[in-house]
């Protein structure tokens, strides 16, 4: 039988991978508690916050490595967070990516979160097997952009 050949070895977990804290973000406390515990049973910390304004203070005081954000909340929504993690001019904060969760028409999210670099959209009630492979796509990128191959440019 045929083995595939794996470049970087056996399958590593997100936080071997770069993905050590993810800050969620929705109004819903059931639902920030059902997404916070599946990224901790992927080993990642949690940081979370009620609204976008909180959790853009969040980011600013935490090293944060991907935010999952609900889109309709109070004081700030989730685009309002993206607009200003997108144009901050903290490189730190401006490349995070984001997942963005919703039950808003998926075409019309879609199509706004297209727009932002490093932007991920999922349609509510959130499919718990896709937000892994969604984090685990993003924990890999992050580990394939710190360890470039020999010879290979960024």
């Amino acid at each position: 039988m045929i083995q595939p050949i794996s470049l970087y070895g056996p399958l590593r977990s997100l936080t071997s991978l770069g993905m050590r804290t993810a800050l969620i973000v929705d109004d819903v406390e059931s639902m920030r508690v059902i997404v916070d515990r599946t990224v901790r049973q992927l080993d990642v910390a949690t940081v979370q916050a009620g609204n976008g304004r909180d959790a853009f203070d969040q980011l600013q005081q935490h090293p944060i490595d991907v935010v999952i954000t609900d889109i309709e909340m109070p004081v700030w929504s989730g685009f309002d967070l993206l607009e200003a993690i997108r144009g901050s001019h903290d490189p730190r904060l401006h490349a995070v990516p984001v997942v963005v969760i919703s039950s808003l028409p998926d075409r019309a999210i879609l199509a706004r979160t297209k727009q932002y670099a490093e932007t991920y959209f999922l349609p509510k009630p959130v499919s718990i097997p896709q937000l892994r492979v969604t984090l685990k796509m993003i924990a890999t990128r992050i580990w394939v952009r710190d360890h470039p191959i020999a010879g290979q440019r960024q």
